[in-house]
């Protein structure tokens, strides 16, 4: 458990960014992926809580990120709003 200091920041980004989320996507990025400055990164379900912030990051690394999500409405999301270079739409095969 982590007492968190509102001083810090808003109380709710100990959920995402600076909490469990956060972390998990920047252990994963840079302490086991070893993400170097100008690498291309794939990251799967990119649209998700630890994917998004995996895309940002990776950005701000000046990464080259391709991202995959389930639905055109997340791509569209990737595009505009993670910042993704390029994207893959998954589909369920039924």
């Amino acid at each position: 458990m982590t007492k968190i200091d509102p001083s810090v920041a808003e109380p709710q980004n100990f959920l995402s960014i600076l909490g469990l989320t956060g972390m998990t996507a920047w252990a994963g990025l840079k302490e086991i992926g070893k993400l170097q400055e100008g690498e291309s990164v794939f990251v799967s379900a990119a649209s998700g809580a630890v994917g998004s912030i995996v895309c940002q990051i990776a950005k701000l690394k000046n990464c080259r990120v391709v991202g995959s999500a389930g639905s055109a409405d997340k791509i569209v999301w990737l595009k505009s709003e993670a910042g993704v270079d390029r994207s893959v739409q998954l589909s369920r095969y039924r």
